[in-house]
């Protein structure tokens, strides 16, 4: 069975968009010294400048509690579903020109 081009198109969308919004995540869970994630280089810096449009509002948040992890991985996930609705969208608005 062949997959249909436009669902091929719509899942390395959603694949790309995921491994995007975890670039993102792990950006964040690497800010501060005691964080998971941290690792003082300039990659992780990149990374963040890379990822700043979608972890905006998470990062607004962790610069006012830096102590509380879990409302991160909350706004993430709703900023993840989101990105995906978003792109779904812009896939299906190409298809049907």
């Amino acid at each position: 069975m062949r997959m249909n081009g436009r669902i091929k198109k719509r899942i390395i969308l959603a694949f790309i968009i995921l491994i995007y919004n975890i670039l993102g995540l792990i950006s964040l869970l690497g800010l501060y010294p005691n964080d998971p994630f941290y690792w003082d280089s300039s990659w992780s810096f990149i990374i963040f400048i890379l990822t700043y449009p979608i972890i905006i509002i998470s990062f607004t948040y962790r610069y006012m509690q830096p102590n509380t992890l879990y409302p991160i991985y909350i706004i993430q996930s709703i900023v993840l579903i989101l990105t995906l609705y978003w792109g779904d969208f812009m896939i299906r608005r190409t298809n049907a020109k």
